[in-house]
Formats: structure tokens, C-alpha cells, sequence
């Protein structure tokens, strides 16, 4: 039983319209990856990327560590969940602006909340769920983590 992950950080432009605009991250920090899906693919979006899993039978919550290529004021977050290795919750937690840290999994976060997503059943595991999530907080932040809890259960990921 694993877990599959697509991530988006966006944040307000600096247009007059406030459009969004990608920020680019590495993934500084996984609990566990498979072989041929590393975290590291969710650096790169892209319609050949394979994106995240965890290692089969891996511990819960699964957590990844993002490093923001230049510290900014986050305005969404966009997840993009498998069609069938889907977490059933996901905690998003703000990080500071920099790091002094030599462990990215000791940096301190601050809990910004979760989101659920739906177990898939519905379309056969055949359609993907995409959450955008605003971001409240005003601060500046280098890097954000997300907690993926347990998977839905299904046939497919047993």
C-alpha cells in the first residue's frame, strides 16, 4: 500500500489582476520513496514525470519536505492525488524562511490545517482529484511540508 503525490505551490503575481504564478521547490525530505517514483520527480511538472510513491508498507504519515527556490508569501497549494493510491488526509504545515537546520525534518512548521480527499470508488479509480488550497497565513516561508495520512482502501492498492 503506497502513496503517489503531484504538487503545485502558487502565489499571488505581481500584476495588477493577481494572477498565480508557479514557484519552483525541490523535495528536500521524504519518510520513504519507491525505486522507479522518487520524490524527487515532483520537482519537475510535466505530462512524462511519473510523480512521488511511497514504499510499499511504509509507516504512516508518510511526509515530504519542500525547499522553495526563493522564499515567498504563499497564496495556494494544488494537490494532485492518484487515481487509486490515494491518502485518505493530508496536513499541510508552514515553514520558516530560511534553515539552520542540519535535518530538514527538524525544522520547526506550523500547522496550517488538513484536507480529505475522496476515495475515487465513484469513478472506478479512474479520474484523479485535484485540491487547491488557500494558504492564510502573510509570512514569508522557504519551505512547506505535507503529512499524508493512510490510503483509502481499495482493490488496487492492497
Amino acid at each position: 500500500e503506497n502513496i503517489v503525490l503531484c504538487c503545485f505551490l502558487t502565489t499571488e503575481g505581481r500584476s495588477l489582476i493577481f494572477a498565480l504564478e508557479k514557484i519552483s521547490f525541490n523535495v528536500v525530505y521524504a519518510s520513504s520513496e519507491e525505486d522507479k517514483f522518487r520524490a524527487s520527480e515532483l520537482n519537475d511538472h510535466g505530462p512524462t514525470v511519473r510523480g512521488w510513491q511511497s514504499a510499499k508498507e511504509c509507516g504512516f504519515p508518510q511526509e515530504i519536505i519542500l525547499r522553495l527556490e526563493t522564499p515567498t508569501v504563499l497564496s495556494q497549494v494544488q494537490i494532485l492525488a492518484h487515481q487509486y493510491l490515494i491518502p485518505s488526509r493530508i496536513e499541510l504545515w508552514l515553514g520558516p524562511e530560511t534553515s539552520e537546520f542540519e535535518e530538514f525534518n527538524d525544522l520547526p512548521f506550523e500547522y496550517l490545517g488538513y484536507v480529505t480527499l475522496a476515495d475515487n470508488r465513484s469513478s472506478s479509480y479512474k479520474s484523479r482529484e485535484l485540491k487547491s488550497v488557500a494558504i492564510p497565513s502573510p509570512d514569508r516561508t522557504g519551505f512547506f511540508k505535507l503529512s499524508l495520512h493512510v490510503n483509502h482502501e481499495n482493490v488496487h492498492n492492497v
